[in-house]
């Protein structure tokens, strides 16, 4: 069985890999337009680093797999620059995050919003800085 996930592994990681920039980033916007705006309103509300959530506790089969989690490193190292278009950049997380949204566009365009959102796109960096490049 084991022998079988390093084989799957291997073979996404390939795959991933292999992918056009263009790509990559219509996942990464994909991604972020997956948020949905009640779990958006209920993180600005409360303060929550949603990053956390999102990247250590839903995607931590992933994140703390002994065999994807260097490869998805890798991967990451290979399309840093597509990390940096959004989480070094708050106006280009925001449009993906608002773009034909007005429910989040209402959330985000407050003073609290604002300020959660730029929160998190810090920290997620960091966070992610770490856990890629450390």
């Amino acid at each position: 069985m084991e022998d079988k996930l390093r084989r799957q592994a291997r073979n996404l990681f390939f795959k991933i890999l292999g992918l056009s920039d263009k790509v990559i980033e219509s996942m990464i916007i994909t991604a972020l337009r997956n948020v949905k705006p009640e779990h958006i309103k209920e993180a600005v509300e409360k303060d929550i680093d949603a990053f956390d959530y999102l990247f250590f506790n839903h995607f931590s089969k992933y994140t703390s797999h002994p065999h994807f989690s260097g490869l998805l490193r890798i991967a990451f190292r290979k399309y840093w620059h597509l990390v940096e278009k959004y989480l070094c950049n708050v106006q280009n997380l925001y449009l993906v995050l608002t773009y034909g949204r007005p429910e989040i566009k209402k959330i985000l365009d407050t003073p609290k919003g604002r300020r959660w959102l730029n929160k998190v796109a810090e920290s997620a960096y960091k966070k992610l800085y770490r856990w890629v490049w450390e």
